[in-house]
């Protein structure tokens, strides 16, 4: 759970099923994050959880990256997962162009 007083509070619920790691390709992890009003607690949003965790780990390497590369750095080199790739190039990308 995150909370930011006035803002937002945003709550990630998980499912666990270890028997599902092979049954129908079905994953054993299932999560939602789901982002709530901090003045009113009205529900704003809601998204699978994996989706929102590749954008969150993508934004948070770029943020750090960006903190401790040297200025002058012009090479990036990802390895990985196609989809989890992408997001970090794009991520990348939009902190250092």
């Amino acid at each position: 759970m995150a909370w930011d007083t006035g803002r937002g509070i945003a709550v990630k619920t998980a499912t666990v099923f270890p028997g599902d790691s092979g049954a129908a390709g079905l994953p054993n992890v299932e999560t939602l994050v789901t982002l709530f009003d901090g003045a009113d607690g009205r529900p704003l949003a809601a998204t699978h959880g994996v989706s929102f965790i590749q954008v969150k780990t993508a934004a948070d390497s770029a943020h750090a990256a960006d903190i401790v590369a040297r200025p002058e750095a012009g090479v990036l080199t990802i390895t990985g997962e196609e989809a989890r790739a992408a997001a970090h190039i794009r991520f990348h990308l939009a902190v250092r162009p």
